[in-house]
Order: structure tokens, then sequence, then C-alpha cells
């Protein structure tokens, strides 16, 4: 059917580009709830599927999975993040007019998910990454002559997987917390 106009996708989301001055606390909400799915689903997803790659006991395996975990984080996680903490933080200055409003006595819980946050992003580039990249290096050199995975492999996978799954519980409490909104 040539000119009926545009196809739905394209309606929605002009639809949605055009109200965005008329909600913006719905909007930075939209975006703040998807910041969160990206950032704990690729925490979540990359976990598993990092270990079903070692699982294999395969250097090609494991040099094709850690590159794309390093590929996820700068597509979803990262991305998640910012989306996480802009869009709460504008959430925070339209809900109660300023941008430290989550300083304010019922609005603490918003403090302790920022700081669960902000610990989690500390804890991947102080210390995950560099396991990350520690795997990629060890699994590309031995894919590249078809040899096994190093010996030492096993123990910076022990070590990644240790810190990850803290990196991980951090967001999952903090998403309690934004959920729950106790009184702290």
């Amino acid at each position: 059917m040539a000119g009926t106009g545009p196809r739905p996708p394209v309606a929605i989301l002009l639809s949605i580009v055009v109200s965005l001055p008329l909600f913006p606390y719905n909007w930075h909400l939209l975006l703040h709830i998807l910041g969160a799915v990206l950032f704990l689903g690729n925490l979540t997803v990359t976990a598993a599927w990092m270990t079903w790659a070692v699982g294999q006991k395969d250097s090609r395996v494991a040099a094709f999975a850690s590159a794309g975990v390093n590929r996820a984080d700068r597509w979803f996680t990262s991305p998640g993040m910012i989306l996480l903490l802009l869009n709460g933080l504008a959430l925070t200055n339209l809900a109660w007019g300023g941008w430290l409003g989550f300083t304010m006595s019922p609005n603490r819980w918003i403090f302790v998910g920022l700081t669960l946050l902000i610990a989690t992003g500390a804890l991947y580039g102080a210390v995950i990454r560099r396991y990350q990249n520690q795997m990629v290096r060890m699994s590309s050199e031995a894919a590249q002559t078809n040899a096994p995975l190093p010996e030492d492999f096993a123990s910076v996978f022990r070590k990644w997987t240790l810190w990850g799954a803290i990196a991980t519980i951090l967001p999952l409490v903090a998403l309690y917390v934004m959920v729950a909104k106790p009184a702290i």
C-alpha cells in the first residue's frame, strides 16, 4: 500500500520524539529502566556466556568469548550504566527540584542506589577489566597456535568470576533499593 504514510515503527518513534518536551519525567524513567535492563542483562549474560565458553576447554572458543565480553561491555554495559546514571540524576532533579534531591531524608535510598552503582563501575574499572584483558590476551595467543588454554588462565578466570559476581550483586541490591524505596 504505497502512499499510506509512515510505517508504524517510524510513526511511534516520531510521536515519542515529538512528545519529549511534554513528558520529561516519563521519558527519563523509560531511559533509566532501559539502562537497567542493558546493564544488568549484560552482566548476567556475559557471565553465563564466558562460563560456558571456558567450559569447552578450547582456546579458540575462549578467545572468541573473551573478546565478545569486551565488545558487549562497550555496546551494552557501559551505555547501560550511562543511561542509568544520567537519567537517574535527571529524575532526581525533576522529582525533587535539584540534582542533590537524594540527600533529603526520605530520599536517601537514591543515594544508596547511586553509591552501589558507582562502586560497581569502580570495581569494573579497577579490577574486572584487567582480568578480562588478560583472558583475551591469553586465550588469543593460545588460539593462534591452536594450543590449549594456558594453566594460569583458570586462575584469572576464577578471579574474574569472583569479582564479577560481586559487581553483579551490588547493582542487584541497588535495583531492590530503587524499587522498594526503603526509609533509610
